[in-house]
C-alpha cells in the first residue's frame, strides 16, 4: 500500500515538471515576440519622424493663428447665412401676398391661353370650311369685253344746253334735275316759316335765315315727291349746311333698250326735239351696270345726228344741293389737311363731246 502511494507521488511530481517546462517555453516565446514587436515599433517611429517635415515653433504658431482665422470666418459666414434666412412676420405676409398675386396672374394667363386655343380651333374649322366651298366653286369667267367710245376731246359749244340721261338698272332715264329741284323748293317755301332755326337780317336779294337742317330734310322726305320715273329723298348730312337732294330712279321707270329703240319711244322723241335746237347736247351719266345700255342709246344719237358725250356716274342716282337757303351744321366737319409743300395742282378735265 505504501508502494502505491510512492508511485502516485512520483507521477504527480513528473506532471508538475512537464507543466513548468511548457509554461517556461510559452513565456519565453512571448518575451521574444514582445522584443521583436518593440524593435519594429521603434523602426516605424524612426521612419515616420524622418519623413515628417521639420517645423519650427514660429511656423507652428502661424499655423495655429491661420486655423483660428478660418474658424472665425466660418462662424461669421454661418451667422450671415442664418440672418438671411430669418424673416419677420411682415415679410412673410408680403411674400404670401406676392405669391397669391402671382398665382392669380398665372390663372388669368391660363384662361387667356385656353380662350386663344378655342378661337384658333374655330378659325381653323372656318378655314377648312372655306377651302371646301372654294374647291366646289366653279372658276368665274370674266364678262365679255365692252367697247366704249372715248371722247375725242371736242369741246362742248359755248352756250350748249346739256340734256342729261341717266343710264342705270339696264335702263335710261331723262333726268331733268332742274324740274325736280324746283319741286323741292316749292315744297320748302310752303313750310319754311316753321323751319326757321335762327332769323337773319332782312335782305331783298337773299334769304338770310338759318333753317333747321334735320327738320327740313325730314319734312321734304315725308312730302313723297316724285312720279313713276323718280322719287326724291333728302338724307340728313350733319356736316353740311345745305339740304342734299337725291333723285333716285324707280326700277320700272325709264326705258329699256327694247323700248327706247322703238320709233315711238320717249327717248327718240327727245332726240328729234334736240335735233331742232343746235345748242342741245345729250349728256349720258353712266353707272357701272349699264354700259351696254349706254352704247345702244348712243348709237341712236349718232343715227339722229345729235351731239353727245358721257361720263361715269359714281352712284345709280342723281344728286343736287339746294343752295337757295342755308341750314345749321349739326356736326362740324374735321379740318382739312394742310397742303402738301410743292404739290402740283392738276385741274379737272373739261367735258367734251365725241
Amino acid at each position: 500500500m505504501s508502494k502505491r502511494r510512492l508511485e502516485g507521488g512520483l507521477d504527480e511530481a513528473i506532471n508538475m515538471d512537464v507543466m513548468m517546462d511548457n509554461m517556461t517555453d510559452v513565456v519565453g516565446t512571448l518575451l521574444m515576440v514582445l522584443i521583436i514587436v518593440q524593435l519594429k515599433v521603434n523602426v516605424s517611429i524612426d521612419n515616420i519622424q524622418s519623413n515628417l517635415p521639420k517645423v519650427t515653433q514660429e511656423q507652428a504658431a502661424e499655423a495655429k493663428e491661420e486655423v483660428a482665422s478660418i474658424e472665425e470666418s466660418v462662424q461669421v459666414a454661418q451667422e450671415e447665412l442664418k440672418r438671411k434666412h430669418e424673416t419677420t412676420p411682415q415679410q412673410n405676409n408680403v411674400n404670401l401676398l406676392a405669391l397669391d398675386e402671382l398665382k392669380a396672374k398665372l390663372d388669368e394667363r391660363q384662361k387667356q391661353i385656353e380662350a386663344a386655343k378655342i378661337e384658333l380651333t374655330t378659325l381653323l374649322d372656318e378655314r377648312e370650311k372655306l377651302k371646301g366651298l372654294l374647291e366646289n366653286t366653279p372658276v368665274p369667267m370674266p364678262p365679255p369685253a365692252k367697247i366704249v367710245r372715248m371722247p375725242a376731246a371736242r369741246e362742248i359749244p359755248e352756250g350748249a344746253e346739256l340734256l342729261r340721261v341717266l343710264c342705270t338698272n339696264g335702263r335710261i332715264y331723262n333726268a331733268n334735275t332742274a324740274y325736280w329741284k324746283q319741286e323741292a323748293l316749292e315744297a320748302f317755301y310752303k313750310a319754311r316759316n316753321s323751319l326757321i332755326l335762327t332769323r337773319g337780317p332782312f335782305s331783298p336779294d337773299k334769304d338770310t335765315n338759318i333753317y333747321d337742317h334735320e327738320k327740313t330734310a325730314n319734312l321734304l322726305t315725308k312730302r313723297g315727291l316724285g312720279n313713276r320715273e323718280f322719287r326724291l329723298e333728302f338724307p340728313v348730312i350733319k356736316t353740311q349746311n345745305r339740304i342734299h337732294m337725291q333723285i333716285k330712279p324707280e326700277p320700272e321707270g325709264g326705258e329699256s333698250p327694247e323700248e327706247f329703240n322703238s320709233s315711238k319711244s320717249k327717248f327718240i322723241k327727245s332726240l328729234r326735239l334736240a335735233k331742232r335746237d343746235p345748242r342741245s347736247v345729250i349728256w349720258f351719266l353712266v353707272f357701272t351696270d349699264s354700259f351696254e345700255t349706254y352704247l345702244q342709246a348712243r348709237d341712236l344719237c349718232d343715227q339722229v345726228g345729235v351731239p353727245a358725250g358721257w361720263e361715269l356716274n359714281g352712284s345709280p342716282w342723281l344728286a343736287e344741293n339746294l343752295n337757295e337757303f342755308e341750314t345749321n351744321v349739326i356736326t362740324p366737319p374735321p379740318p382739312s389737311p394742310p397742303p402738301v409743300p410743292g404739290a402740283i395742282s392738276i385741274p379737272a378735265p373739261k367735258k367734251t363731246i365725241d
